[in-house]
């Protein structure tokens, strides 16, 4: 479910919000604030919220499951180009706990706290949000975390994304690749 409301001001705040439930709930608002009339520059914050229940083995092959929820603020500021470039940085910090759904080690409970510096760039040409037929959609996103960030974690990932709808008569097929390191 997505649900978008534009307009909020004379600069053409937004405020979206997209709810996903089944085995991985995910939460999502954001609201965008362009800051000057030209709408090219913009902050963002926004607040995630995630369930999801995760089933394992243990080196004796018992099985566990146990549920990971997380919470997690966040406070970008970009700049867009025209209308398919947006260049995003921001700051994210957030929690996560673990706990015991089905007989889970205790040991392996408990919660864990993250900060961390993002960036992306997002390139999108695609004629619709929802069933392009056109177009293309690009998006590299890194990550750093450390302890002077607010985490408990040190660790950088890099990860991107492409895909291209590529439509014969009345059908459209839309192949995507993924990396990430």
């Amino acid at each position: 479910l997505d649900w978008r409301m534009t307009r909020f001001n004379s600069l053409g705040a937004e405020w979206e919000t997209i709810l996903r439930i089944g085995d991985r709930t995910n939460v999502f608002s954001e609201w965008y604030q362009p800051i000057e009339p030209s709408r090219s520059v913009f902050l963002a914050p926004s607040v995630r919220y995630a369930s999801e229940l995760i089933d394992a083995l243990d080196a004796n092959d018992a099985r566990h499951r146990f549920r990971l929820q997380s919470v997690e603020g966040q406070v970008d500021a970009g700049i867009r180009f025209g209308t398919s470039v947006e260049i995003r940085l921001g700051y994210a910090h957030g929690l996560s706990d673990i706990s015991d759904t089905l007989s889970l080690p205790r040991a392996a409970s408990g919660s864990s706290e993250r900060g961390a510096l993002r960036a992306s760039a997002t390139f999108d040409t695609l004629d619709r949000v929802t069933f392009p037929r056109s177009g293309w959609f690009a998006r590299l996103e890194g990550e750093v975390s450390d302890e002077s960030l607010g985490g408990q974690d040190n660790y950088s990932r890099v990860q991107g994304g492409l895909y291209k709808p590529i439509t014969f008569g009345k059908n459209t097929i839309v192949p995507r690749v993924t990396a990430g390191i």
